[in-house]
């Protein structure tokens, strides 16, 4: 699976789970409605808006009842841990 794959499973599930649309989602993580509808229609996506999203899908307080779906988990497993910005640059050489 795609990140961009991965994406769009993880924000279909959310959306499933809340009973909203992937506009709303746009317009909660990136206050943009037509987020969606564009990654869908074949555009891109920049890693900051990736990390964003994945960042709100990985806390628990963002899904019913504290509990992130066993199919959204294995979703998020699968991709790389996130590695804070300020970790990383100390990382760097």
């Amino acid at each position: 699976m795609t990140l961009k794959e991965s994406l769009i499973a993880l924000a279909n599930t959310w959306c499933a789970v809340h009973g909203r649309q992937l506009s709303s989602l746009g317009s909660l993580v990136v206050k943009d409605a037509k987020f969606f509808a564009r990654v869908t229609d074949g555009g891109g996506l920049n890693v900051a808006t990736f990390e964003r999203f994945i960042g709100h899908f990985r806390e628990p307080g963002n899904w019913p009842g504290a509990v992130v779906p066993d199919d959204a988990a294995a979703v998020l497993q699968a991709l790389p841990p996130h590695i804070p910005e300020q970790q990383f640059e100390m990382a760097m050489p």
